[in-house]
């Protein structure tokens, strides 16, 4: 009985939000003019039948909203109407969860053709970016490949906005983004996709040129406060001390086992704590886990700190902390030398600059 009610909520919420949708593509349709309507047609072999769940983003001009649809393919063909103000990433799924991303444009007359029912195979006509997107994943470069080979292209926009791992690699982001050239688009291009983590008080920032930088890249650091091992807060100070920050926060991986020896290295060859600062930042919600994982580890001489919060506490946000392990190192002036994610080359920074204080 439970599920039959539940199954019942569930097919009154979908109606509704796809009543919604309907009725917004509906008043598009009767305000505006033709040109911001556009279709989508699917051609494939008769034999193949099936569903497929397409969003893209519908603008009036005022505002806009993600429209989220399941379409059925009968004997292999299926067309789609929409309206927009604005151009849109396309995204289509099979039941299989094949998903294969598009563009589109009001006005455009977009036709797919493919020999199966995997939509990340099927060739684009009708918008030329779409038929980038198509030849891009033909090829099997590697996103940084193509961006470099192509840094005028608004695919290049585009893959770097949708597909290229920014919190795993946000360093790398930043350079391949900061490469890019004016017909690339990508001030447009970023605002079309609308993702979160690009723009005010987000991780990464673009100025009015659409140069890219890590939120907290320039700040000058000179104290952090943080909660300490026994629960009360303290402050870590970098004026004249060579500084080096380790974010992380999952212990016993191999990356962090890689990190916490190189810290450990740094502590015995600079064993003087009133000179540098060796600090850990763990983002670690369970406070008990943590203070086992230090007793465990048996650094000596090493700032501890807890952060459970992780990268939504505001002092990491203001640091530009954009993802996990991450190192920061400061000198004594508190001016930034390494932001990144490499364990060698962060303790080669924080060499150079202690070897300078002995």
């Amino acid at each position: 009985m439970n599920i039959r009610i539940f199954s019942s909520f569930r097919r009154c919420s979908i109606l509704r939000r796809r009543a919604a949708a309907g009725a917004f593509i509906v008043c598009l349709l009767m305000t505006g003019c033709r040109r911001q309507e556009f279709s989508i047609d699917v051609s494939l072999p008769a034999e193949i039948w099936g569903n497929y769940h397409i969003s893209y983003y519908a603008s009036d001009g005022k505002g806009g909203l993600w429209i989220n649809t399941t379409i059925p393919l009968e004997q292999g063909h299926f067309t789609l109407k929409g309206a927009s103000r604005t151009s849109s990433p396309l995204y289509i799924r099979d039941d299989r969860q094949n998903e294969a991303m598009f563009f589109i444009s009001p006005g455009d007359k977009l036709a797919l053709t493919g020999d199966d029912a995997n939509p990340t195979g099927w060739s684009a006509t009708g918008n030329e970016i779409s038929e980038q997107l198509v030849e891009y994943r033909k090829s099997g470069e590697s996103i940084e490949n193509f961006v470099k080979s192509n840094p005028d292209s608004p695919v290049s926009s585009l893959l770097l906005l949708t597909s290229f791992p920014r919190r795993e690699n946000p360093a790398g982001f930043v350079e391949l983004w900061n490469c890019l050239g004016k017909k690339a688009r990508r001030l447009e291009m970023a605002g079309i996709v609308g993702t979160p983590d690009i723009g005010a008080n987000s991780p990464f920032l673009l100025d009015k040129e659409g140069t890219a930088r890590l939120r907290g890249s320039a700040a000058k650091v000179t104290a952090i406060a943080f909660c300490s091992t026994n629960g009360w807060s303290d402050t870590l100070r970098t004026n004249g001390r060579p500084t080096l920050i380790y974010f992380y926060e999952r212990s016993g991986e191999e990356r962090y086992l890689e990190a916490t020896d190189s810290i450990r290295r740094l502590a015995k060859a600079f064993p003087d704590s009133a000179k540098r600062n060796l600090a850990m930042f763990s983002f670690q919600s369970d406070s008990l886990s943590w203070k086992s994982q230090i007793r465990q580890d048996s650094l000596k001489k090493i700032t501890h700190a807890w952060v459970p919060l992780g990268q939504a506490d505001k002092r990491m946000q203001a640091l530009g902390v954009p993802s996990s392990p991450w190192f920061i190192v400061i000198d004594g002036k508190g001016i930034q030398q390494y932001r990144g994610d490499d364990p060698a080359k962060a303790a080669a920074s924080f060499r150079r600059l202690a070897e300078k204080k002995k």
